[in-house]
């Protein structure tokens, strides 16, 4: 049944254009229309067909087909290449989109002689004016899909540690599909428009010569089929449905020799904006050890995401030092590739590039590290299994629920089994049942890898839950009021919320807070 409704679909424009075609023929042949105004279309067809056979016609289709195909082919690579080039350098694009917007708005009709005058006429002169005519279109729409790229995607990127090349590769380049191939549709309309004006001009073979001879003697029903054949262009390549990088890697995971996983101090952090200066964190100092758990909480604007942002390199510090994994890192825009791999960060939403399926957004960061290990299909798909998405590998992020899509987070993070793994508010989105089932799929985890887990949650009860300490913020600027170990017997189950000593922890942390609506806290 699928398949008959599939193919009656399919069907639809053909009909339509069979029935077009047959109430036209009935219309001119009842009507007496004048064949100068509209002959029948079974005479423009029989005579198009028979001056192609004939061999009056086919030269001059393929003198065009070549023209148009040589300078779309032309713009395209053109037009891509300039606008990768611009979108590095806002300034030039702000000075060269007003003359890419006057070149595609002038009629190139206009240019065509002077084009003629400085370099002849040449055949080959057409080729330059459908390059000219298409590569602007082309250009803008590219440059706009280059420009406008979600910064939750570039954040993802350079956490990662990719460089300017891999996340343009990897990100940019994909998020830019949709314009691109826009710009490639419409440069190809724009590259016949191009090829035909030049022939009506100053040209002696081409489709647009042909349709000025043909008017010139009457010839009407051939003029008919000169343009219902300039119709048939090459169409531009549809874009893939998934992705073009079918190639998976993976790395081999450090082994640090230092105890101590992560270390800040004196951590400062200022925000300079227009109007006035943030300050976001204030002589933040905290030590994590490796294979500790550790939350943080505290109401909003204490900069808890601002600290782990840092400790993925998104953000740099005004003052102090950082070091992760005995490499300071404070003063480095750019971190020695082996400490990149070594962290994995899961984001407050499930920051899934929608071009990607399941599993391929899982393996970005093995793509990015270019790395490879022969078991990484059979750990994906444990990892996969593991979280319950083994069979929702091949869909793409607007098929997942908010859970699954959020555990395609998580999954992405560990994907490159690193040490550490920085987790802002990865559930906080989340309905009470899925959440707790997360809860407690990370315990399992944690306690099965050793991890270093730095966890930010707005939830006192989880942060008590999970962690072996909670460090509580506060704000005005963002600084640590308490570091509170959790001494509840592992391993941890739901049922401990209802305990004294679980019961008594959440109320120490709610009154150092200071703040018990902690459902504003970040």
């Amino acid at each position: 049944m699928k398949d008959r409704t599939a193919w009656v679909q399919q069907s639809i424009p053909l009909i339509v254009l069979v029935l077009i075609f047959a109430g036209l023929e009935f219309l001119v042949r009842i009507a007496e229309l004048p064949r100068t105004i509209l002959p029948p279309p079974s005479s423009i067809v029989a005579e198009t067909a028979r001056r192609l056979w004939s061999g009056e016609l086919l030269p001059h289709v393929l003198f065009t087909l070549k023209v148009v195909t040589v300078g779309f082919v032309s713009s395209i690579l053109l037009g891509m290449s300039l606008a990768a080039i611009l979108s590095q350098f806002p300034l030039w694009v702000a000075a060269v989109t007003p003359t890419v917007i006057l070149l595609i708005v002038t009629p190139m009709i206009t240019l065509i002689p002077l084009l003629i005058l400085w370099l002849g006429n040449d055949p080959n002169v057409r080729i330059v004016v459908v390059v000219i005519q298409a590569t602007p279109i082309i250009l803008l729409n590219t440059l706009t899909g280059f420009t406008h790229v979600d910064a939750s995607h570039l954040e993802l990127a350079r956490s990662t540690g990719a460089g300017r090349f891999r996340t343009f590769r990897k990100i940019v380049f994909p998020n830019a599909m949709p314009h691109v191939f826009t710009g490639i549709k419409l440069g190809c309309i724009f590259s016949l428009i191009g090829a035909v004006s030049a022939d009506f001009v100053a040209g002696s073979i081409g489709l647009g010569f042909r349709i000025i001879q043909y008017t010139k003697y009457i010839q009407i029903e051939m003029v008919y089929g000169t343009i219902l054949i300039d119709r048939y262009r090459p169409l531009p390549p549809r874009r893939p449905r998934g992705t073009a990088y079918r190639r998976l890697e993976t790395l081999t995971k450090g082994n640090p020799m230092n105890t101590t996983a992560i270390c800040l101090e004196k951590i400062n952090k200022i925000f300079r904006t227009r109007h006035r200066d943030i300050h976001a964190l204030s002589d933040v100092d905290l030590t994590v050890g490796q294979g500790e758990f550790v939350s943080l909480v505290g109401p909003s604007g204490c900069g808890k995401s601002t600290i782990l942002r840092m400790l993925a390199n998104i953000v740099r510090p005004t003052s102090g030092h950082i070091s992760i994994n005995g490499v300071e890192v404070s003063s480095r825009s750019r971190w020695p590739e082996s400490l990149v791999r070594s962290i994995g960060l899961v984001f407050q939403a499930p920051n899934l590039l929608p071009w990607l399926t399941v599993r391929e957004n899982i393996a970005l960061p093995l793509r990015i590290f270019r790395t490879r290990d022969p078991g990484l299909e059979a750990r994906l798909d444990d990892l996969l299994g593991r979280f319950g998405l083994g069979n929702r590998a091949g869909a793409y992020p607007s098929e997942l629920s908010g859970g699954m899509a959020q555990k395609a987070g998580v999954l992405r993070a560990l994907a490159h089994d690193p040490d550490i793994l920085l987790m802002d508010e990865p559930f906080g989105a989340l309905d009470p049942m899925t959440r707790e089932d997360l809860d407690l799929e990370l315990l399992e985890l944690w306690r099965s890898s050793g991890k270093t887990i730095v966890f930010i949650t707005h939830d006192v009860e989880e942060a008590v839950l999970l962690s072996m300490r909670v460090v509580v913020m506060g704000t005005a600027p963002g600084r640590i009021l308490e570091e509170i170990p959790i001494d509840l017997p592992r391993p941890r189950v739901l049922s401990q919320r209802t305990e004294e000593r679980f019961l008594a922890l959440c109320a120490h942390i709610f009154e150092t807070i200071g703040n018990v609506e902690l459902c504003q806290v970040k």
